[in-house]
C-alpha cells in the first residue's frame, strides 16, 4: 500500500507516533462528544461513539500490518518440487 510514497515519508508512517496520535485523537473526540452529548446537542453521537472507534480501528489495522512483519529478501527461497 506505501509503495509508491517516497522512503522518507514511508519511514514516518511506520514509526510508532502516527498511532499514538490517532490514540489520542480518538480519546480527544470521544471527551468532545461526551461533553456535547451532557449538553444535549445533536450530532454528538458522531464524535463519542463513532469516530473514536474508526480510529481505533485505523490503529488495529497499523498494530496488524506492523505485526506481520517484511518478508526477509536475504533469505533465498527453497525450490518446491
Amino acid at each position: 500500500a506505501f509503495a509508491w510514497t517516497p522512503l522518507r515519508l514511508r519511514t514516518r508512517l511506520l514509526s510508532p507516533w502516527p498511532p499514538a496520535a490517532v490514540l489520542l485523537a480518538a480519546t480527544a473526540s470521544l471527551a468532545v462528544g461526551l461533553r456535547l452529548q451532557s449538553a444535549q446537542s445533536a450530532g454528538s453521537a458522531f464524535l463519542a461513539e463513532t469516530l473514536p472507534q474508526f480510529l481505533c480501528l485505523v490503529v488495529v489495522a497499523r498494530l496488524a500490518v506492523a505485526l506481520r512483519g517484511a518478508p526477509d529478501p536475504g533469505r533465498a527461497r527453497e525450490p518446491t518440487d
